[in-house]
């Protein structure tokens, strides 16, 4: 297995011969309240642990996928984001990911859990998130409203 560079997704080594197999799309399968990344026959999930993807069996169930669990309570409070360097759409994308990972390592919130997998004030946790969130973001030059 390697890690692709351009996506952060793991790929298994292509057979000898048969070219480079690169995951450039994938889609994303929710079993029990947990998203799992399935792309190219093979299961992922994410490890925040190692900050990387993991190859994994397929999940009880993968049959019957389950829908995602609602956007958190407070999802007006999104982030509107600007590029202001002429990033790409991948660019942004890829920014916009490590800088969601560094925030929620940062407080703890984690904006795709039912009230931001936090306990006490959802609210007062996703405003903490909002501001690491956009301190990451425009350090990597976006405005971030």
């Amino acid at each position: 297995m390697v890690r692709t560079a351009r996506t952060g997704i793991y790929r298994r080594e292509p057979a000898a011969g048969s070219g480079d197999l690169d995951i450039t799309a994938y889609s994303t399968v929710w079993i029990g309240g947990v998203p799992y990344y399935y792309a190219d026959d093979v299961y992922y999930t994410w490890q925040p642990d190692q900050n990387a993807y993991a190859v994994v069996d397929p999940p009880d169930n993968a049959d019957a996928p389950t829908p995602p669990p609602p956007p958190p309570d407070s999802a007006q409070a999104d982030l509107i984001i600007y590029p202001k360097n002429g990033q790409t759409k991948e660019q942004q994308a890829a920014d916009q990911f490590e800088c969601y990972n560094w925030a929620k390592g940062q407080t703890g919130f984690d904006p795709t859990q039912p009230g931001g997998g936090v306990s006490g004030n959802p609210d007062t946790s996703r405003s903490s998130y909002n501001r690491a969130m956009s301190a990451c973001l425009q350090g990597r030059g976006y405005q971030v409203n």
